[in-house]
């Protein structure tokens, strides 16, 4: 399966062997030293032929260790400084590193809001950062996608482990020119999503900013004091007005999905499950739970035939085979059958023989 890297990008390269004297000075301040744009390149592809591997900068480093492919993708994210322009032109030139390796497809992203207060930072580029995430991880359904935290402002990295946690994504991480790659394996933390719930009624209107007072008429909080002591990690609030913080977007946008995806079952798989014993009845009950949540149906895709995909949850003999369809703005996932091991594999290849059909909620 090809694999998604996502890599935030910064300025390793400066702690790396590569750069020195005047070159290193202008590189540090590159924006306000843009002339020596071209200097600096050239100079780096002269003499990232003559460095060690492990003298190169940590985003190079850590996508050699990943050993990634031709049918990879590497989502490369740049702050909005000359620097990304520079790294965008390196990570373009496949024959600067020398590797056949290198020839993967590469997407560019600038992430907007950068700002070393902190304020700033969380409210403009975090939220932009996870806005971008969103769209790669809808578009790469069903497929690995890796996390590498390599920036050198160090606040991105529990805000993208954050990320790839609650969605189930493996996290790579490698400081500077360090050579051990540090590995967080895919690990889907579960959250109390109904303390989200609360905020439905209150944003469902697409209104991002609200005034306070409108906040508290509709709901039993009559403070800011009481708002920030009850949703200080979800709200922002400033002045009079408040709105989502960008982790309350993380997790609101969770909750939205959830709402909006409906479980149905065929009449086969529903006559299938309603003859299950108690504790198989309890083990597809959990799969159905599961099958709501993308991050579950990402990582748990047992098989497929064409728009069929089996799911099994661990080790366990309980298989189900479902198909989803967006429809009205909702995702609904179409349980085909429900079934054991045994029946699972005598189905293996008969499923596109059969006609599956009159779904119900369940």
């Amino acid at each position: 399966m090809s694999k998604n890297i996502i890599i935030t990008c910064g300025t390793s390269i400066c702690n790396s062997d590569i750069l020195e004297g005047d070159l290193l000075l202008a590189a540090l301040d590159l924006d306000n030293n843009s002339n020596q744009f071209d200097d600096i390149y050239n100079f780096i592809q002269k003499k990232i032929s003559e460095v060690e591997q492990k003298s190169l900068w940590a985003e190079i480093n850590v996508l050699k260790k990943i050993w990634i492919n031709q049918w990879d993708k590497v989502y490369f994210f740049f702050s909005e400084t000359k620097w990304w322009e520079l790294l965008k032109k390196i990570f373009e030139d496949t024959s600067l590193l020398q590797d056949e390796l290198w020839d993967f497809e590469k997407e560019f992203y600038i992430i907007e809001g950068f700002n070393l207060q902190w304020n700033n930072f969380v409210k403009k580029w975090v939220t932009n950062f996870f806005e971008k995430l969103e769209e790669i991880r809808e578009k790469t359904q069903y497929q690995d996608k890796i996390m590498c935290p390599v920036w050198w402002y160090k606040a991105i990295i529990p805000y993208a482990s954050l990320y790839a946690m609650v969605n189930s994504w493996r996290i790579d991480y490698l400081y500077e020119n360090q050579t051990t790659k540090l590995t967080l394996p895919s690990f889907p933390i579960d959250y109390n999503i109904d303390f989200v719930k609360d905020l439905k009624l209150i944003f469902s209107d697409d209104k991002d900013i609200k005034d306070i007072e409108e906040f508290k008429s509709q709901t039993s909080i009559s403070t800011v004091d009481e708002i920030a002591s009850i949703y200080s990690w979800l709200l922002e609030v400033e002045e009079n007005m408040i709105w989502l913080s960008s982790i309350g977007k993380l997790f609101y946008n969770k909750f939205i999905e959830l709402e909006n995806t409906i479980i149905q079952l065929s009449t086969k798989a529903n006559s299938q499950f309603s003859s299950s014993n108690w504790n198989v009845k309890k083990n597809f009950k959990r799969i159905f739970t599961r099958l709501k949540d993308s991050k579950y149906r990402d990582e748990k895709k047992h098989a497929s035939i064409d728009k069929y995909i089996w799911y099994k949850m661990g080790n366990t003999s309980e298989r189900v085979l479902y198909f989803e369809e967006d429809r009205d703005w909702k995702k609904y996932i179409k349980i085909c059958e429900v079934v054991l091991h045994d029946e699972y594999e005598r189905l293996w290849n008969n499923i596109l023989n059969i006609d599956y059909k009159d779904f119900i909620d369940f």
